[in-house]
């Protein structure tokens, strides 16, 4: 993991709570351009079978065609997770962590660890 990337006044913060379940794709919308800084989860309850990875994808404005945010993805390991444990991932620049306005974001979850576990994502962009 990188040192923490500085959090500013003038990031936008787009929390999405995943009530039904880990395992469940999720699609947000971008009402704000920048770069994406931080990508991070907790989860509500532990995982049951095996370990999670989110990965954070973007499409751009009128797109359907998702692309991975490089080093836009974490792992939270079954054994030792529990309810509130975190998993954050700090974004570098790269060409991948720019974000437009009316674009979207995808969480994809793999590993099948929590097909009944609720989840709250935080994505932070910025400057």
């Amino acid at each position: 993991m990188t040192a923490p990337l500085p959090i500013s006044g003038t990031d936008h913060t787009y929390t999405i709570l995943n009530a039904a379940a880990v395992g469940t794709t999720l699609y947000i919308p971008i009402y704000a351009p920048g770069r994406v800084k931080l990508f991070q989860g907790v989860l509500g309850a532990a995982l049951t079978t095996a370990d999670e990875t989110f990965t954070l994808a973007y499409a751009p404005p009128a797109s359907t065609t998702y692309t991975n945010v490089t080093s836009g993805a974490f792992t939270i390991v079954t054994a030792a997770s529990a309810a509130g444990n975190v998993g954050t991932t700090y974004v570098g620049p790269s060409s991948t962590a720019y974000v437009q306005d009316g674009g979207s974001f995808r969480i994809t979850p793999s590993g099948g660890g929590g097909a009944a576990v609720p989840m709250v994502f935080n994505i932070v962009v910025g400057n």
